[in-house]
């Protein structure tokens, strides 16, 4: 799966450049425990490249979510498509989950 990430201070900001489907929903999972498990406490995903996202994938998305919160982390979403914010949408995930336009406003809200 293509997806990197790189630290912008103490946040880890997450670059998934495909979709998340059946086929790619491992790796995305398993690249967000390793974050998770690496200690890292505030995380800004970038889903501009991702037009689909498969249940499993949301599913690991608000995994990482709790686990960070329970911390004292968050976890911020950026640059969503419109078929995704209509995914959090129906699943009532944005009244939840905060998203974000540019990388600079999911730092200020990580910061608050």
């Amino acid at each position: 799966m293509n997806i990197s990430s790189r630290a912008s201070g103490s946040v880890q900001v997450v670059t998934v450049g495909e979709d998340v489907t059946q086929e790619t929903v491992r790796d995305f999972t398993t690249f967000l425990d390793r974050l998770v498990d690496g200690g890292t406490a505030a995380v800004v995903l970038d889903l501009a490249r991702v037009l689909y996202l498969t249940s499993r994938g949301l599913g690991a998305i608000i995994s990482t979510y709790t686990v960070l919160r329970k911390r004292g982390g968050n976890l911020v979403l950026m640059q969503c498509q419109p078929e995704v914010r209509r995914l959090l949408e129906l699943t009532r995930l944005e009244r939840i989950l905060e998203v974000a336009q540019s990388e600079a406003e999911a730092l200020a809200k990580l910061a608050r």
